[in-house]
């Protein structure tokens, strides 16, 4: 009797066991996808892995129109952890996603919501047309770091479509051993939007040619991780360059495309040796060598960049002048404390702080700096700007890339500026401090236009200052409301536009001051206009207003 106990116990022990390590096959997993927004994923694949396995004896292992999913186990498997992944078909904006699950039987995951992302696609192609394979997109978010990517080379015939997350990317796009032909320049697009997918067309790749050289001390000793930076002189394009330091001998050998080539070779920061740049034509077939270039012995030059109240300002760029030149420097922007540190060979320099026009400072000159040694400068203070913008334009036509540059009316001097190159509409605009300047538009090279001086300019707020380097005086500014003239939009312009339309008072040579609505006419509703808005918090004159510059909106009204 006890023997047949005994094998009863062992007999349910034994199924037992059985049951909670293999089960019967059979078993459903279901569930939903969806994407963006919530809206269901249709075409989704689904796969099975427990410990790195995969089990394939799935049926139906992919969602259907309205992102539903159910499939079968066809094979026994055991109670446990199981990860589940979901990939998206590759035209979907969607990331692959892996969950885990626990398995005991029919499971439903309840939903599941796969990440956006939105595609950069277009086509690689050479300097005559033909796509390129193999080229490597590599991308960057805002503080450096790379993102992870697949499928992130071209095809054969150079197509490439790559999902990115949403936000605002570097992106890069290098050849690769598989690019056939070349060598060819790899090309770097910064801050490109991926706010909504993109199709940035054709990416050319120019033909490539190689520049090399070696960077040494004044002892003739090899500098190690040298930074190589290249700029086309036509252009201003600056050239990348990707592994361009130098090795631990100093030699260096980087891609550009032929022409003539602005070479700039910078020391790590902090190093005590200067930054030299140098020219060089990069020739077909042969490309350039530009020989040894002697990085001299340096000392620091630092100090901190800050406001009348002592807050650090960052990002204020220095630049060293000597002799009228600009000394190449690297390194030489302050940093989020304000604080700089800058090498530089001994001599005496005009040094210049150059704050971003954000920042609302004016940029501040140290005349005749003897540097012959580490020098302090200590807490350097920039003033509040003054906002001085305009237009450069031939005629009609704007200017772009004109420089405008700016001296002391009554000594001379040079005065600095940061931002004054006109952009493609022709306009520009930076910050200074109070005083009387004569400003001058220069254009560009080759533009056949000369430059234009305005002397005598005075700078007590925000100014507008018009060239046209046509021979004519460049659009009229004026502030609209401003009818007598005096600068400031007050009851007496509302009074004076009364009188020039009912009572025979003096004509005013800029109808547009009176047209305090900007109807494109002068009647009874501009006073109106300008009451309403002075004692009634009506709306604001549009601009020009409050202060002086070109119309927006031009119309027929004369502004001489």
């Amino acid at each position: 009797m006890f023997r047949t106990v005994f094998f009863a116990v062992g007999l349910c022990a034994a199924l037992l066991c059985a049951s909670t390590s293999v089960e019967a096959q059979g078993w459903v997993i279901s569930g939903t996808v969806v994407g963006e927004g919530g809206a269901p994923l249709a075409g989704v694949d689904i796969d099975l892995f427990m410990g790195g396995t995969e089990i394939t004896d799935l049926t139906q292992d992919f969602t259907g129109p309205d992102g539903t999913f159910s499939f079968t186990i066809l094979v026994a498997v055991p109670i446990g952890t199981y990860s589940l992944l979901f990939l998206p078909g590759v035209d979907s904006p969607h990331f692959s996603k892996t969950i885990q699950v626990g398995l005991g039987g029919s499971t439903s995951v309840g939903t599941v919501m796969l990440d956006p992302g939105r595609f950069v696609s277009g086509v690689v192609v050479d300097e005559l047309g033909i796509g390129l394979p193999e080229v490597d997109i590599d991308g960057f978010d805002a503080v450096g770091d790379p993102v992870a990517l697949n499928l992130d080379f071209t095809d054969t015939d150079g197509t490439f479509q790559v999902l990115f997350p949403v936000g605002v990317f570097d992106l890069e796009f290098k050849p690769t051993l598989g690019t056939l032909g070349g060598p060819y320049v790899p090309i770097a697009l910064d801050q490109v939007d991926l706010t909504s997918s993109v199709n940035l067309g054709n990416i050319v790749l120019r033909d490539g040619y190689t520049v090399s050289g070696t960077v040494h001390n004044s002892l003739g000793a090899g500098v190690f991780n040298v930074d190589i930076d290249i700029t086309e002189i036509a252009t201003g394009e600056r050239i990348f360059t990707p592994n361009d330091d130098t090795g631990p001998t100093g030699a260096f050998s980087v891609i550009a495309p032929a022409g003539a080539m602005l070479v700039n070779a910078a020391p790590v920061a902090g190093v005590p040796l200067t930054t030299v740049e140098l020219t060089v034509d990069v020739v077909v077939p042969g490309g350039a060598s530009t020989g040894i270039i002697v990085l001299e012995d340096a000392v620091p030059v630092s100090g901190r960049a800050v406001s009348g109240t002592g807050t650090p300002i960052p990002m204020v760029d220095l630049d060293f002048i000597a002799a009228g030149l600009d000394v190449p420097t690297s390194s030489d922007d302050s940093d989020a404390a304000g604080l700089f540190s800058v090498m530089v060979a001994p001599n005496t320099y005009d040094i210049v702080l150059r704050p971003p026009f954000a920042s609302g400072f004016a940029p501040k000159l140290l005349a005749n700096t003897v540097i012959s040694g580490a020098t302090a400068l200590g807490d350097v203070v920039l003033e509040n700007g003054i906002v001085i913008s305009g237009s450069v334009t031939n005629g009609v036509a704007p200017v772009a890339l004109a420089e405008i540059s700016m001296v002391d009316t009554a000594t001379q001097q040079f005065v600095p500026v940061f931002g004054g190159r006109t952009d493609t509409g022709g306009a520009y605009a930076f910050r200074q401090v109070t005083g009387t300047f004569d400003i001058t538009a220069t254009p560009p090279v080759g533009s056949g236009l000369s430059p234009l001086t305005q002397t005598g300019v005075v700078i007590i707020g925000n100014t507008t200052v018009n060239f046209d380097l046509g021979g004519g005086t460049g659009p009229t500014t004026f502030v609209r409301g401003d009818a007598n003239g005096d600068s400031t939009v007050n009851l007496a312009d509302a009074v004076k536009i009364l009188e020039v339309l009912f009572s025979g008072g003096t004509p005013i040579p800029c109808q547009d001051t009176q047209d305090a609505n900007d109807d494109g006419g002068v009647d009874v509703s501009d006073p109106i206009y300008l009451l309403t808005y002075l004692f009634t918090s009506g709306p604001a004159p549009s601009a020009p207003f409050p202060t002086a510059g070109i119309d927006p909106t031009p119309d027929g009204l004369a502004c001489p």
